[in-house]
C-alpha cells in the first residue's frame, strides 16, 4: 500500500508544485486547504480530526500559514491561531504517534543581525510572523520524534494557476514597464528556486532530510541584487531598479541570509543559483 501523505496548504504556491511531484513518486497524496474539496482549517480541532481520520496519513507536510507579515502584525491573535496549529499536531499525534511531520517554517525566525547564520543561531524574531513560526517549531519538535523543520527563505519560480505570484514576477513586471522603481538594498535573503524547495521536501518525506534545516539558495542577495540579476538575464537596463532602504511599518529583519551547509550535505548538492534557475525557466519568463 502506498505511503499516505497529507499536504496542508495544498492550494498555495509550494503546494501546487509539491503535490504533483509527490504523486509522481508513487505516493497517495491528499492536498487540503480551506477551499479544497476535502476542506480543512488547521486551527479547527473538528476539521483536523475529521480529515486526519479520513486520510490517516503516514506523513504530514505542513505548508499552510498566514504568511503575510503585515497581516500578522495587524492581527496577532489570528496569526497565532493560524500558524501555531496545535489542533493539527494534537489530532495527528492521536491518530498516528509515528507520523513523520514536516514543517515549513521561515527564515524570519532570525533577528537579521547576522550573516549566513547557521541553524544553531537562536531564534529571535522581530515580527509577529516569525514569532508564530518559532513557536510552531517548538510544538512540532516536542510532539514528533520523526520530524523535519525547514526554515524557508523567500521562494521564486514560474507562475502557477491558482496561486500567488512570486517576487520574480514583480521584478519582471517592473522591469518591462520601462519605468524606474525602487528595490531594497538592506533586506538580504537566501532566495531559493521552487524546484529546490520541492526536492528538499521530497527528501524529507523519504526521511533523508531530518531535523532543523535552513532551506535557502546559494547566494545572499538583496532585493536590488535580485532585480538586477533578472534585468541582466532578460536584457533590460539594470539602472531601472534604484536602491532604497527598507521603510515600511512592518518590522522586518535586515540580513537573514543563511548558511546552508547542512542542506547541501543532506541533498548531496548545492541548490541552484538565481542565474541558473532563470536559464532553466527561460520559456516561462
Amino acid at each position: 500500500m502506498a505511503t499516505r501523505i497529507l499536504v496542508t496548504g495544498g492550494a498555495g504556491y509550494v503546494g501546487r508544485f509539491l503535490i504533483p511531484a509527490l504523486e509522481q513518486d508513487g505516493y497517495h497524496v491528499v492536498g487540503v486547504s480551506r477551499s479544497s474539496p476535502l476542506a480543512m482549517d488547521v486551527s479547527s480541532a473538528s476539521d483536523c480530526e475529521r480529515v486526519l481520520g479520513e486520510v490517516r496519513p503516514d506523513v504530514i507536510v505542513h505548508t499552510a500559514a498566514l504568511s503575510a507579515p503585515a497581516t500578522c502584525e495587524k492581527d496577532p491573535e489570528a496569526a497565532f491561531r493560524s500558524n501555531v496549529a496545535s489542533a493539527l499536531v494534537e489530532k495527528a499525534k492521536a491518530t498516528n504517534p509515528a507520523t513523520r511531520f514536516i514543517f515549513l517554517s521561515t527564515d524570519q525566525v532570525y533577528d537579521g543581525k547576522g550573516h549566513l547564520v547557521t541553524e544553531e543561531e537562536d531564534g529571535r524574531p522581530v515580527n509577529v510572523y516569525g514569532k508564530t513560526k518559532l513557536e510552531m517549531e517548538s510544538v512540532v519538535r516536542d510532539a514528533f520524534p520523526s520530524h523535519a523543520i525547514l526554515r524557508l527563505s523567500f521562494v521564486y519560480g514560474p507562475t502557477v494557476e491558482g496561486a500567488h505570484s512570486t517576487f520574480l514576477q514583480f521584478a519582471l513586471d517592473k522591469l518591462r514597464s520601462g519605468e524606474p522603481f525602487d528595490a531594497f538594498t538592506d533586506q538580504i535573503r537566501s532566495c531559493i528556486y521552487i524546484d529546490d524547495v520541492v526536492d528538499a521536501l521530497r527528501m524529507a518525506v523519504q526521511g533523508r532530510l531530518t531535523g532543523l534545516v535552513n532551506l535557502g539558495g546559494p547566494e545572499a542577495l538583496s532585493r536590488l541584487d535580485f532585480v538586477r540579476a533578472v534585468a541582466r538575464h532578460v536584457g533590460v537596463e539594470e539602472e531601472r531598479a534604484r536602491g532604497s532602504t527598507y521603510c515600511l511599518p512592518t518590522p522586518s529583519p535586515a540580513d537573514i541570509s543563511m548558511n546552508i551547509s547542512r542542506l547541501e550535505a543532506m541533498m548531496g548538492r548545492p541548490p541552484i543559483s538565481l542565474a541558473a534557475a532563470l536559464t532553466s525557466m527561460e520559456a516561462k519568463l
